[in-house]
């Protein structure tokens, strides 16, 4: 993972409903309504794949331009976790090499049941304060 340091090393997070996604015909739905889908307790949307999980993320074109892209991400406190491209943000919301939100510096966009997410997430609209606290270090490609 150390050849892959991230593009960007913002500790905010944020975050999107899984709700937005009507179209049925999309791969974005489609991954929302697997059976291997489901919210866990913190509101976050999982992804399972061989009995490893996945947090559904959306990531600007700098690490992804389909749906299904697996990565691990490492933050700066040894924090590990797997993430799979649930979306992917357009190139306009993005800085210029296509990696970061322009409004908020966010890498990772979470796709989360608001529902269920934690109040001081949805109040600061930052998942770092449901677990995932930290700057990211780095994000390392899972399946090429």
């Amino acid at each position: 993972y150390l050849n892959y340091p991230a593009c960007s090393t913002g500790s905010f997070k944020s975050y999107t409903d899984y709700n937005v996604y009507q179209n049925s015909s999309t791969k974005q739905y489609q991954l929302q309504v697997s059976k291997n889908t489901y919210t866990n307790s913190d509101g976050f949307r999982i992804h399972i794949i061989d009995d490893i999980e996945y947090y559904i993320v959306a990531t600007g074109t700098k690490y992804a331009k389909q749906v299904g892209k697996t990565y691990g991400v490492m933050l700066e406190n040894g924090t590990t976790f797997n993430i799979i491209v649930g979306d992917i943000k357009q190139d306009r919301h993005t800085d210029n090499t296509h990696c970061y939100c322009l409004n908020n510096g966010s890498v990772l966009e979470f796709i989360v049941d608001v529902d269920k997410l934690g109040r001081k997430s949805r109040l600061m609209g930052n998942v770092s304060y449901s677990g995932l606290e930290g700057n990211i270090a780095y994000i390392y490609p899972l399946t090429y």
